[in-house]
C-alpha cells in the first residue's frame, strides 16, 4: 500500500509539472453527500460477534469532502482528487433480531470512512450551461468501526469488540450533472473491498486479540460547488 500511495503522489506531482500554462483554472470544490450502504455492507443476515465476520449492518449516513480539479490538456478532461469523510450507523435493532435474544442490550456504534481518491473526470456538453460529468478514481480508504458492546442483564454476561483502524484499496466511479461549470449533482459508488480489522475482544473481563473482515461499499448522492 505504501508503494501505491507513493505512485499516486508521483502522478499528482507529474500533472502539476507538465508545463501547461499557469492560467489554466484549478478548481477547488466542496460537497455534501448522503451515504447509502451497498451490498453486504448494508445487509443484516449474518454477523458473528466473536469473530467480527459477516455483513455490515450499516445504515444510511452522511458525509462531505473537498475536491481538486486540474485540467490535463484535452477539453473537459481533469485530474480529479477527492478527500472525504463519511459516517454510517450500525443497526442495533437488526443485530438484536439476528441474535434472537430479547433480554440483551447492544450498542454497536458506527462506521467512519475517510476515502482519499485520485483519477480523472470528464465533462461532456449537453446544452448551454449544462454538462454531463463522469468520474473514475482509485485510492485508499481509512475505515474505523467503533466498539460493539453487548450486555445480558439476567446472566451478567458482557462482550466488547474494539476495532482498530483498517486501510483498504478503493475504487470509485460516478456520473452526474454540472450546472454553469459551478454546481454539480453526482451519483458515485465507492467499493472498499473487504478490509481486515484488528480486534480486541473482552468477554467478562477476559481479553483476546483477533481479526475481523467486513465488506464495505457505499453509494453517494452528493451536491457540490466548484470555486
Amino acid at each position: 500500500m505504501l508503494r501505491f500511495t507513493l505512485l499516486i503522489s508521483f502522478c499528482f506531482l507529474l500533472i502539476f509539472n507538465t508545463g501547461y500554462p499557469q492560467t489554466l483554472p484549478i478548481k477547488i470544490g466542496v460537497f455534501g453527500a448522503v451515504s447509502l450502504p451497498a451490498g453486504d455492507f448494508g445487509d443484516d443476515k449474518s454477523f458473528n460477534l466473536e469473530s467480527g465476520r459477516g455483513d455490515g449492518f450499516a445504515t444510511v449516513g452522511f458525509g462531505g469532502g473537498l475536491e481538486l480539479l486540474y485540467p490535463v490538456g484535452a477539453p473537459g478532461l481533469n485530474w480529479h482528487t477527492t478527500a472525504g469523510f463519511l459516517y454510517n450507523g450500525f443497526d442495533d435493532k437488526e443485530l438484536i433480531n439476528y441474535i434472537d435474544e430479547d433480554n440483551i442490550d447492544v450498542d454497536a456504534g458506527n462506521y467512519f470512512i475517510i476515502p482519499v481518491m485520485t483519477g480523472l473526470s470528464y465533462k461532456a456538453p449537453l446544452s448551454s450551461g449544462l454538462d454531463a460529468l463522469f468520474i473514475g478514481q482509485l485510492g485508499l480508504s481509512f475505515i474505523k468501526k467503533t466498539t460493539i458492546e453487548l450486555f445480558e442483564p439476567e446472566t451478567d454476561y458482557s462482550l466488547e469488540a474494539e476495532f482498530g483502524m483498517a486501510t483498504s484499496f478503493t475504487i470509485g466511479v460516478g456520473a452526474g450533472l454540472l450546472f454553469n461549470d459551478k454546481f454539480n449533482v453526482t451519483f458515485r459508488y465507492l467499493g472498499c473491498g473487504q478490509p481486515e480489522f484488528d480486534v480486541t475482544f473482552n468477554e467478562n473481563g477476559n481479553t483476546d486479540d483477533g481479526e475481523a473482515e467486513i465488506s464495505v461499499g457505499v453509494f453517494l448522492i452528493s451536491l457540490g460547488i466548484y470555486f
